[in-house]
């Protein structure tokens, strides 16, 4: 029941301003939260009443960093409320939805989301139920977005600010939640069991192809230059894993048509829409312009820092007072910025005012050790499968994202940690280098021959 639960979570995630779209409600009781809630429940139920008893949870350093920003965010804003400069009921309210996503990530964390059963003759019956549980989670969140978009446009629906954002919260949400569906399906070219397919190669591609046209209707820059990036760490795996050139050649071919298509098709839709859409007009603006006012949020939130010590404001404060320090600033380069409560619009000024500065340096080890797992586990030419290449990239896109935009408190971080977290923990404990691979049948590695040269006889 839980791994199912899972799966519907996940297809839920794009859609969740269905109600507000469909029937103009603003509740916020979004979809996702309500599947959210039910597996948090399952999920209990089956532990507690589990024959054989395990530890509820099983926590690690990682999860304890995030505990941390968590309730070191809620700590500090109560200490400023005693001294007189936090309101707590919007730490409160922020931690308890923050929290509400932290749950969720631990049950999805700590759940098997390996399929129920594999036949022995399969072609995947040799590799981890987990990893294989995981691969299938991001095929459904590829195909949910890809869903997500054909309805809406079905549909006909408006978008609420000319920028087209389909079910999702926003256009900018929209937008990220489509470059970790490209990465995906690059992933499934280059890596997949049978990359050369057509029909799959066909789907694979036609897929691309929309979401990408799609991508540049959300008008966001920010997750077009995260993705852009990010895309090279794709040859993490690519180089490592490879063990004749002409295979890396061959995959790369295999590439060639859907990128030469793919940028055909997004000139056609610059040339066509651009001066008509308002999200393709987005695309022109440069400089300090092209940062929606970004550049003055960062500048004062680095001052609201600095007022506090360095120590953090709390969870939610810097939203509450970003007017205040905005018209601080001795120039102001979009003037609408000192017109509403906006938050950091980036992932590391927002632990640094809510949890000051261990609470970045906390974050930003967690991270680097994260991404050394994964690559570690991208480049072991003894895993087959797409799951942790496409993982490398999609890590890349969460931090680069998280430079533009707060992600850190979103189910889609949450969920894609989950399955990082997963991932690395599914996997063997020390993954084999390349190295330590035999190049072909009945050959040595050089780590395997000095071995046995050092081994008394």
């Amino acid at each position: 029941m839980t791994r199912h639960l899972i799966a519907l979570y996940v297809v839920s995630l794009p859609f969740e301003y269905l109600w507000v779209r469909l029937f103009g409600s603003t509740t916020e009781l979004k979809p996702y939260r309500v599947i959210a809630a039910a597996l948090v429940v399952v999920w209990l139920v089956e532990r507690l009443g589990a024959k054989r008893r395990e530890p509820l949870l099983r926590l690690d350093a990682y999860d304890g960093a995030l505990l941390f920003l968590l309730l070191g965010g809620l700590g500090m804003a109560a200490f400023w409320h005693v001294v007189g400069q936090a309101d707590l009921g919007r730490a409160v309210d922020d931690t308890l939805l923050g929290g509400f996503a932290l749950v969720t990530y631990f049950v999805i964390k700590n759940s098997d989301t390996g399929p129920g059963r594999l036949d022995k003759g399969s072609a995947v019956s040799n590799r981890p139920r987990r990893i294989l549980g995981l691969e299938r989670l991001l095929d459904l969140y590829v195909y949910a977005v890809s869903a997500s978009i054909l309805l809406h446009v079905a549909l006909g629906l408006p978008s609420a600010a000319e920028r087209f954002p389909a079910f999702s919260e926003s256009s900018n949400r929209l937008a990220f939640s489509i470059t970790v569906a490209l990465h995906v399906l690059v992933a499934k070219t280059l890596y997949g069991a049978r990359p050369g397919a057509p029909a799959a190669y066909l789907v694979r591609g036609a897929l691309a192809l929309g979401l990408l046209i799609a991508l540049l209707f959300t008008g966001s820059r920010g997750a077009m230059f995260a993705f852009v990036l990010s895309l090279p760490l794709h040859g993490v795996a690519l180089a490592a894993r490879s063990r004749r050139r002409g295979r890396s050649r061959a995959q790369l071919a295999a590439l060639a048509p859907l990128v030469l298509v793919g940028g055909i098709a997004v000139a056609a839709t610059l040339g066509r829409y651009g001066d008509q859409a308002s999200g393709l007009r987005r695309l022109d603006r440069t400089g300090i312009d092209a940062t929606s006012g970004r550049y003055d949020i960062w500048r004062s939130a680095l001052t609201a820092s600095a007022d506090y010590y360095f120590l953090g404001m709390g969870t939610g404060q810097y939203r509450a007072q970003h007017r205040e320090y905005v018209k601080r600033l001795d120039v102001i380069y979009k003037k609408t910025m000192a017109e509403n409560d906006l938050g950091t619009h980036n992932d590391v000024l927002e632990v640094l005012t809510s949890s000051g500065l261990i609470g970045v340096v906390l974050f930003v080890a967690m991270l680097v050790s994260l991404f050394q797992r994964l690559r570690a586990h991208a480049r072991a030419r003894g895993e087959p499968g797409w799951l942790y290449p496409s993982l490398v990239p999609i890590f890349g896109l969460l931090v680069l994202s998280g430079m533009t935009h707060i992600f850190l408190r979103s189910p889609h971080f949450f969920l894609l940690l989950a399955v990082m977290m997963q991932a690395v923990r599914s996997a063997p404990s020390r993954p084999r280098r390349p190295a330590e691979r035999r190049a072909w049948p009945g050959q040595l590695s050089a780590a395997e021959i000095t071995r046995r040269v050092a081994r008394p006889s």
